[in-house]
């Protein structure tokens, strides 16, 4: 129950052709994928009324069918319950509800009290069973008085009166090949299609409560209680068909007054071997010699009260409990062997098979052992020759003698005594590896370099040109007969064939060990790293293959191959299995990853980490079973006993769910959800009972996703906020063909958009705010058209006032005060009048005069006529001249004859003038100047006027501390947005210059 079943107590099991395990308990029916249960259990509204289930069957068209304690049968059709609408209701009032409760205890119960004598003759079994026969009808046992059928829709209702056999059904079963057999009356009937025993009589039962199970070869297996007691001597096994018993009885072993002599339910599995559950003494198994075997499991396993037993497709054995939940058997691909007492804690380094069939074996720190069988063995120590016990390797060549390689060198076997073999320095210390090539020759590989021995000879390699040590661990020969050897630390070296003068470094060689090396047929080479994975070459291209890959381990021992060419790796993280087929071809990210056998502690490993120190490491056996050092054991391998791929899996959508709801398809078949989900998930998987992990699982939204995505172990597919619109969700699965396998069903999503969302909603709300958009521009144009009327008729009113007033002042005012300077100057030539009062005459002509210049000026300034540049610069020169002419200082000017007719405001051109007035009366008081210069020029969009002076000039920072002449210039400026800059020396003159943006020009006023 901790791993997701309803209840402890398991009623039924069935597996459909998609690969589910189906399981029948009395709180709810359960999925199982391999990986996760489902249940299933009756609620209001749903098909499902009764969660007791007591029965299930798998039809030879798939559909499962499934029987509940009160009496009703529903199929499991198109990812549907669908009620089978048994006539329940027309069996002449009988009671077909049953009460609630379990009837498997009632079941033992009635067992063992009719063993005691005191068994309730009115006990009434509450199951119903299902079975299906030839014509692929239905039957459910409801009573021992009512059995009804089901063919096509139609249900036929079988009673005492209407052809049941006489004494009523105690059970109902079927063999292979869908006949339909009863106990009842305490005898086995037959049913034919014009009747029950219509061919042959009924056969006697010894006793109550027999067990029955389809024979693989036909008819039936019997197992009824000897002498009429389970429980005082035990049960018989037998096998009906053809009218007759079939061969002899098998005894099924008896424990007086136990109900471990209670048969409770048998199967006969693919291979033929027979399987029984037991009241109380957990599950039996017959082994190859036709005996019984009590079944004991490395984890903990029920002893108790057995209810089912069941055979899936890839041959594994589910066994129901009452009370203790489900249990899978599997066989164990793995036995462990380990060597006799005082050896028992010896590690295991290194083996070798002898020509009689024995085994070498080379141990860490006690010596060598000679094994015969698991009772004969030859132990070798230091009174045998062996000077060191620590052996690395040990090999029988073709001549049959037997070498073995230490850290105190080369020993030969003769006799019955190991000799140490004298020879170069080299071969004295660290003797690794051992290899026999095809020409008989025998190399050695040492810490010092690579030896080879031919006829009594040792020819010398050295490795590295520096002569430097070289842990040599492998070495071997391919289809081209070239050596091969590994190094750890120093990659991989070969000697071509014919040329030994040649040894190299493969410089090509992606890793820096080389553990270990085995050769293809094909002339590929297969070197084992340690750390860097499992390593390829072929045409002179190495491909690796690590974790990334889906390779259990990186560091690999060993590498064998069996009869069926599969390789077989022995490493830190146990045995692994692969098909060289399988990833010659795999490329990394593009395909999915390869499919690798792991055996490991679950599949009977002692320790995961495999053992060994040199070469050879594992063997094969004669009996074709591999070998594999595992420190204080060995492990033996039956390649036969383990599948050499997985089935291709089938990939299934079990739900999609938004917001936790499942969704139910529309009409069409589309799934459809509003836009306002926040969550929704798509549950997948690829039921596989036995190979779970090995999957490999992809998916993809189209309308979302552009690539696959990797799956996670959840096998759930989450996505958030979807946009409105039409998806597919497609996922694929690799297992052990190295193939994606996509799902059959398409799941088409569609995303239904909220009002808002919707298209003709947001073309309308669009156009609105189009034609909003729209007429608030045209508004906002239309009213800056009208502030531009309204500004430019102001503008024109200003300009016109302006003209009024100068023209007024120049009419009247000017007029005036001309006459009055007429009159003053007449009367000082014609009148006759004192000297003081000639005197006050002039100075009020000159002042006059001034008012006049004055006068003229601001008509200059307000007329609008005058607001350009050229006019600016006109009237400047003009006034220039006429300001020094009474000083006898000489002026030059020079004006840029392309000056742009700009519009000039009146603030600017009145500012300028003031700052130009300030400037030339500055340089005509102070600088005793003889010719004062005045420049007007545009240059980097600037208007630029310079006045400059040949005087005396003066330190700019020491000017006098009340004089305001110069501030006055630069706030001037400054308040058109202009810039003035002084530059004077003494003795050098002074300039000023005045600077003005053009952009600016225009708007300086505004």
């Amino acid at each position: 129950m901790e791993d997701g079943l309803p209840d402890g107590e398991i009623t039924a099991i069935q597996q459909t052709p998609d690969g589910y395990l189906w399981i029948g308990t009395p709180k709810g029916l359960a999925r199982f994928d391999g990986n996760r249960f489902k249940v299933f259990k009756a609620s209001p509204g749903s098909v499902l009324t009764d969660s007791q289930i007591t029965s299930l069957l798998t039809s030879h068209d798939g559909t499962l069918w499934i029987s509940t304690q009160n009496g009703d049968v529903i199929r499991r059709q198109d990812e549907k319950f669908v009620d089978a609408h048994p006539p329940l209701g027309l069996l002449n009032g009988q009671n077909t509800k049953h009460a609630p409760g379990s009837w498997l205890w009632d079941r033992r119960m009635h067992i063992i009290e009719g063993t005691e004598g005191t068994q309730n003759k009115d006990f009434q079994d509450t199951s119903t069973h299902l079975i299906e026969d030839t014509e692929g009808a239905v039957w459910e046992y409801i009573s021992d008085k009512i059995v009804m059928r089901l063919k096509g829709n139609s249900w036929t209702v079988f009673t005492p009166t209407n052809w049941l056999p006489d004494g009523g059904i105690k059970q109902l079963t079927s063999d292979h090949e869908g006949h339909v057999w009863a106990e009842a009356g305490g005898k086995l009937h037959r049913y034919y299609s014009n009747g029950w025993d219509y061919n042959q009589e009924a056969v006697p039962i010894e006793g109550p409560w027999p067990v029955f199970a389809p024979a693989n070869q036909g008819g039936i297996w019997v197992v009824e209680p000897k002498g009429g007691s389970w429980l005082l001597n035990g049960g018989l096994m037998r096998r009906f068909a053809n009218g007759q018993w079939q061969g002899g009885s098998q005894s099924i072993p008896a424990v007086p007054f136990s109900t471990r002599s209670i048969v409770t339910c048998l199967i006969e599995d693919h291979s033929g071997r027979m399987w029984y559950g037991t009241a109380a003494g957990g599950v039996f198994f017959s082994d190859s010699d036709g005996k019984w075997q009590r079944l004991k499991a490395q984890s903990p396993f029920s002893q108790g009260y057995i209810s089912c037993l069941f055979e899936d497709a890839q041959g594994n054995i589910w066994v129901g409990t009452v009370g203790d939940g489900l249990y899978r058997v599997t066989q164990q691909p793995l036995t462990m062997l380990t060597l006799p007492p005082p050896l028992e804690n010896a590690e295991i380094a290194t083996m070798c098979v002898a020509h009689d069939g024995s085994i070498w074996i080379g141990s860490s720190g006690f010596g060598v052992v000679h094994w015969y069988n698991t009772n004969k063995f030859t132990a070798f120590g230091e009174a045998q020759g062996l000077s060191d016990l620590h052996i690395c390797t040990i090999f029988e060549d073709s001549q049959t003698n037997v070498w073995t390689g230490a850290s105190e060198g080369l020993f030969l076997l003769e006799g019955e005594r190991f000799a140490k073999i004298p020879g170069p320095p080299e071969i004295s210390k660290w003797v690794k590896a051992l290899y026999e090539d095809r020409e008989g020759r025998l190399w050695i590989g040492t810490l010092e370099g690579l030896i080879f021995l031919q006829n009594g000879k040792f020819n010398l390699f050295h490795l590295r040109p520096d002569k430097e040590h070289c842990d040599i661990r492998s070495i071997t020969e391919d289809v081209a007969g070239n050596i091969w050897i590994g190094t750890m630390g120093q990659g991989l070296f070969c000697l071509p064939h014919g040329h030994f003068e040649k040894l190299y470094h493969v410089e090509k060689y992606p890793a820096t060990d080389a553990r270990s090396l085995f050769c293809g047929q094909d002339g590929s080479v297969w070197i084992g790293s340690w750390g860097e994975g499992l390593i390829r070459e072929y045409k002179d291209t190495f491909t690796a293959f690590t974790t990334e890959d889906g390779l259990p381990s990186d560091r690999i021992q060993s590498i064998i191959n069996d009869d069926n060419g599969r390789l077989w790796l022995s490493t830190d993280n146990g045995i692994i299995g692969i098909l060289p087929q399988m990833i010659e071809n795999y490329t990394r990210k593009y395909d999915p990853q390869p499919w690798y056998l792991h055996l490991s502690l679950p599949e009977g490993l002692a320790n995961r980490g495999c053992s060994g120190a040199g070469q050879p490491v594992s063997v094969r056996m004669p009996n074709k079973n591999l070998w594999f050092p595992d420190y204080e054991g060995i492990a033996e391998l039956d390649p036969h006993t383990v599948a050499t791929t997985s089935p291709p899996p089938t990939v299934l959508v079990e739900e999609v769910q938004a917001d936790g709801n499942v969704l139910t398809p529309a009409p069409s078949g589309e799934l459809q959800i509003s836009s306002s989900a926040q969550r929704i998930e798509f549950h997948y998987t690829a039921p596989n009972l036995t190979l779970q992990h090995n999957l490999s699982f992809q998916y993809r939204l189209n309308g979302l996703d552009h690539d696959w995505v990797k799956a996670d172990a959840q096998n759930v597919a989450y996505y958030s906020q979807l946009k409105p619109g039409h998806y597919q969700f497609q996922v694929v699965v690799s297992g052990g063909d190295g193939e994606w396998h996509k799902a059959e069903q398409e799941i088409n999503l569609y995303v239904v958009p909220q009002l808002w969302e919707r298209r003709w909603i947001q073309i309308s709300a669009g156009g609105l705010l189009i034609c909003i958009i729209v007429s608030s521009i045209v508004w906002s144009q239309r009213r800056k058209f009208l502030l531009q009327v309204e500004r430019l008729e102001m503008q024109q009113a200003v300009e016109k006032e302006r003209r009024r007033i100068a023209r007024d002042l120049h009419d009247e005012l000017g007029a005036r005060l001309t006459a009055t300077a007429l009159q003053g100057e007449l009367a000082v030539q014609t009148g006759t009048i004192s000297e003081s009062a000639k005197t006050e005459l002039n100075f009020m002509n000159r002042r006059v005069r001034q008012l006049i210049g004055a006068v003229d000026e601001v008509v200059w300034t307000t007329d609008p006529k005058n607001d350009s540049l050229p006019n600016l610069a006109a009237f400047l020169c003009d006034y220039i001249e006429t300001f020094l002419a009474p000083t006898g200082i000489g002026c030059r000017l020079e004006v840029d004859s392309d000056l742009p007719d700009l519009p000039l405001l009146a603030l600017a051109r009145r500012n300028m003038l003031l700052a130009i007035k300030e400037t030339l009366n500055n340089s005509v008081r102070h600088s005793k100047a003889q010719t004062i210069y005045f420049k007007i020029y545009i240059k980097n969009g600037l208007l630029n006027m310079e006045v400059s002076d040949d005087g005396h000039g003066f330190t700019v920072n020491g000017t006098r501390p009340n004089g305001k002449g110069l501030s006055n210039i630069k706030s001037r400026m400054e308040l058109i947005k202009g810039d003035a800059i002084i530059r004077s020396e003494a003795g050098k003159g002074t300039t000023v210059c005045l600077s003005l943006p053009l952009p600016r020009i225009q708007s300086a006023e505004r």
